[in-house]
């Protein structure tokens, strides 16, 4: 019988689990936007530091349509 282990409910790991896969989604995240506008200032390192997964993933979407940095951290 298999065993499965949820790290993401887990209280010992869950919290490092989480903070893991947050800190993969803002690195990716740095890159997709380096790739789109080259060079980044550093308010744009900052305002990423603080952003939740949630703002994250919508930051994610708003870059497909964004002209510009200052339009997609506009809110």
């Amino acid at each position: 019988m298999p065993v499965t282990f949820d790290f993401d409910q887990s209280e010992l790991f869950g919290p490092i689990y989480r903070k893991g896969r947050e800190e993969g989604h803002r690195e990716f995240f740095t890159r997709q936007l380096s790739a789109r506008f080259g060079d980044l200032p550093g308010w744009v390192y900052d305002r990423l530091q603080v952003a939740t997964d949630p703002e994250l993933e919508d930051l994610g979407i708003r870059l497909l349509t964004a002209d510009s940095l200052e339009s997609l951290f506009a809110r």
